[in-house]
């Protein structure tokens, strides 16, 4: 099977290499951009967990933002990953030695921050949909 995508496979790869080797800044810039939200989610649990009255070194914040984020990924099949996120991120912070109270508090303190950017979402569409609409009635009209 896959020799039958052989050339296809080779075509994405020198695509793959051609970016590495002549974007080298722009494969940089979102190396950092990636970076730095990587971080940002870890300025997050300590935020939470320092907002909860827990302590934690850097090394385990930096560690349960990357795992949590596999978490996600891995129940991205669920849809919302509803249960699966929480309860992993539950599990991850007993693993870490955080009571009970604490990772489920965690768990539904980032679910909140979700449903929070969600709803912005919703109203920056609902606004460019508005203003959309607006343009087009106005295309319309005769002058």
């Amino acid at each position: 099977m896959l020799e039958t995508q052989e050339e296809h496979l080779r075509t994405i790869d020198q695509t793959i290499l051609s970016f590495y080797r002549h974007h080298r800044e722009a494969f940089a810039l979102s190396t950092g951009v990636c970076l730095f939200g990587w971080l940002a989610e870890s300025l997050e649990v300590f935020v939470i967990l320092s907002c909860l009255g827990d302590t934690a070194s850097p090394w385990s914040v930096i560690s349960i933002g990357a795992l949590a984020a596999l978490i996600k990924g891995g129940t991205c099949f669920i849809p919302g990953s509803l249960g699966a996120q929480d309860a992993g991120n539950l599990l991850l912070l007993q693993a870490f030695g955080y009571s009970d109270v604490t990772g489920i508090t965690f768990a539904l303190l980032r679910r909140f921050r979700e449903v929070v950017w969600i709803g912005i979402g919703l109203v920056c569409l609902a606004l460019v949909g508005k203003r959309r609409l607006s343009k087009d009635h106005r295309a319309e009209s005769p002058s």
